[in-house]
């Protein structure tokens, strides 16, 4: 049984034209490649966030400059502020006084130890029901996974207190990064924020 033969397809009317073969090339409509749908960004975005969690960086080196044993830890942050910062806890949803606080001016700073964490700037709504950053200060929160695996615990490097989780992926800011923080884990600074510091992702 013979190979079935395969024709290339006709030429195009514009390519046969004596008219359009005339024109000069700026009168001829110019073709801009597709870039990427909607669905190809998503998948884009998936994957990176896939590889942070899979790969998230090597944070053995990561020493906490502040120390205090657990009984001043409980002595100096409420019960609740102990629970999550110390013991990985969460607060309630809608429950913290950030989730709806926007200041124009201003920064976030660690509640156990006052390291600065976030700019006000950085803060956003994304209705999930606690503070929510898409950058934060270079240096000032590192990532590891989390005990069961599935997520991405944020941490104060200066205490190493719990803050929080980060999520990737969700298109809600330019950065595509989601830090849902408990507000008991922050205190907000109505003062100039610090100079020369430079926001960054961790994803």
């Amino acid at each position: 049984m013979g190979s079935a033969s395969h024709n290339p397809p006709p030429p195009s009317e514009e390519a046969t034209s004596p008219y359009f073969a005339s024109l000069p090339a700026a009168a001829l409509p110019s073709v801009k490649p597709a870039g990427p749908g909607p669905l190809a960004r998503w998948l884009a975005r998936q994957a990176r966030w896939l590889r942070a969690l899979a790969q998230p960086p090597d944070v053995s080196n990561v020493r906490a400059a502040v120390h205090r044993t657990e009984a001043e830890w409980r002595r100096l942050l409420s019960p609740l502020a102990y629970a999550v910062m110390r013991q990985q806890k969460t607060e309630a949803p809608f429950s913290g006084e950030y989730d709806a606080l926007f200041p124009e001016e201003g920064f976030f700073k660690c509640a156990a130890c006052s390291r600065p964490l976030y700019s006000a700037q950085a803060k956003f709504n994304s209705g999930c029901g606690w503070p929510a950053f898409d950058k934060c200060y270079a240096g000032a929160v590192f990532m590891k996974r989390d005990r069961d695996g599935s997520r991405a615990e944020i941490l104060c490097a200066s205490c190493h207190g719990h803050l929080g989780h980060v999520f990737a992926g969700e298109g809600l800011t330019p950065t595509d990064e989601r830090h849902c923080v408990n507000s008991v884990s922050i205190v907000y600074d109505a003062t100039a924020p610090p100079e020369k510091v430079r926001e960054v992702m961790l994803t």
